[in-house]
């Protein structure tokens, strides 16, 4: 069996790796503190978090079993739903009258709600990105002191703390897209058909998440290149054939769990359920009608959940009072006040606030390109540009036509700070920079954590 072709030596060669031990003690203290940042507290505030209303409506139609739509593919909600209706202390609620409105309204939630449950798995994911990143960094600079770094800054940014705290659906798609580098990466330096296969499931899976990450799958197109140039046909054909069976694996497996989850038809006594019937078409009816997971009903779910969506995106106002411009997140510009109460002693407030040093820092990641030698020597580092610019390209495209908010470009923030760790290790800085950028980062996130966790601001 043929591999892909060696990408050449300045990008081949073995980088020096640390040992297993201390890579791995790396990675449990990252996840140590992580957990200490992101899992305690998560029921402070006892009301919807930003799009939390939403995703309140969504899983209580879940609970229900009714088949509905919404703004974006099934896999973030249903995973929201898995913590809101399984995991959370929530057995007495009457999700009913939660389902029935596209956003549920606080005076509605039941006093005993588990808020906490809701968000543990936003949460847990949030933890799961630390590690990933960190296992990322490994792979990508071979060094210690780059990864615990670049996974501390990635730690201290408060906008993704805040998100992950919360029922967002960012977590799990940073999560599947960290994946989904890390497996880009191995299958650039080993060719293995396992890690292409994992890269087109967790790219999938992303894009079930927010489609916007469905782009990613681009940055196989080096890899195919390279076979095309070496004429390697066979590579070339198991190469698509792992990718894409990956990914038709993660979208069956995402369609099957929502069928199942949904037998019921959408609900005509409910607000949410006319807005949804005219979207559900004859063909899922019918299909439905035979069983949840009857055959005929995956392509006639699945085009009627792309029609919600496109039809959603078309109403979706080009902007509002807490949107932002591509330009503005390069520099952590974009905060959004999600909310607070000023008339309790100490006043609290919670809100979309980014640590700005280390947004700075991915920044200068992408900048430091643009140096002699960066790309034509190191085609890993051209692989991660590639990355950013073909995301923030996707966001710049959507740019007016529809309202964009600072968390939109956690994405290209990742590439942005794998660029900036490579280029940290390129030039072999070690300890006392390291420390001096982590206690400088560290120290401008402590200032805007209590607005992150929602803390007293008085």
């Amino acid at each position: 069996m043929s591999e892909p072709q060696s990408p050449g030596p300045a990008a081949s060669a073995a980088l020096p790796r640390p040992r297993p031990l201390h890579a791995r003690l790396l990675l449990a203290l990252l996840a140590l503190a992580a957990a200490a940042l992101y899992l305690p507290g998560l029921d402070r505030i006892r009301a919807s978090i930003w799009d939390e209303a939403y995703y309140l409506s969504t899983s209580a139609r879940y609970a229900e079993g009714q088949a509905h739509f919404a703004a974006h593919p099934p896999l973030g909600t249903m995973l929201i739903a898995v913590g809101t209706v399984l995991i959370a202390d929530n057995d007495r609620v009457d999700w009913k009258p939660l389902g029935a409105e596209r956003a549920v309204a606080d005076k509605a939630m039941p006093k005993h709600f588990d808020w906490g449950g809701m968000r543990i798995l936003p949460a847990l994911f949030g933890v799961a990105c630390i590690v990933l990143f960190g296992a990322l960094l490994l792979e990508l600079t071979g060094s210690l002191i780059a990864t615990a770094l670049f996974s501390a800054l990635l730690l201290f940014d408060t906008a993704i703390a805040v998100q992950v705290r919360s029922a967002q659906l960012d977590a799990f798609q940073l999560a599947f897209v960290i994946g989904a580098m890390w497996a880009l990466l191995r299958a650039w330096r080993t060719g293995s058909y396992l890690e292409l296969f994992a890269f087109g499931a967790l790219v999938m899976a992303a894009a079930l998440v927010r489609a916007n990450a469905l782009i990613l799958g681009l940055l196989a197109v080096p890899i195919l290149w390279r076979q095309v140039a070496a004429r390697d046909w066979a590579a070339l054909w198991r190469t698509c054939l792992a990718g894409g069976l990956g990914a038709v694996l993660a979208l069956g497996l995402t369609l099957t769990a929502y069928l199942a989850a949904t037998p019921n038809p959408p609900d005509p006594a409910t607000e949410m359920g006319r807005m949804d019937l005219p979207f559900f078409s004859p063909d899922q009816r019918a299909a439905q009608a035979r069983g949840a997971l009857d055959p005929a009903r995956y392509p006639a779910a699945a085009r009627d959940i792309v029609a919600f969506m496109q039809h959603d995106l078309a109403i979706m106002p080009p902007t509002d009072a807490h949107g932002s411009r591509p330009w503005e997140w390069l520099l952590g510009r974009g905060l959004i006040a999600y909310r607070s109460d000023v008339d309790v002693n100490p006043p609290w407030a919670i809100g979309l606030i980014p640590n700005a040093i280390v947004w700075l820092i991915a920044l200068a990641g992408v900048v430091a390109c643009a140096f002699p030698g960066r790309l034509r020597n190191d085609p890993l580092r051209a692989l991660l540009l590639g990355g950013w610019l073909i995301t923030l390209g996707a966001l710049l495209a959507l740019d007016g036509s529809r309202v964009l908010y600072l968390y939109h470009y956690f994405i290209p923030l990742l590439f942005g700070l794998a660029l900036a760790a490579r280029e940290w290790s390129s030039a072999g800085l070690g300890w006392r920079p390291a420390l001096v950028v982590a206690v400088l980062a560290g120290a401008y996130g402590a200032l805007r954590l209590p607005i992150a966790l929602g803390l007293p601001t008085g």
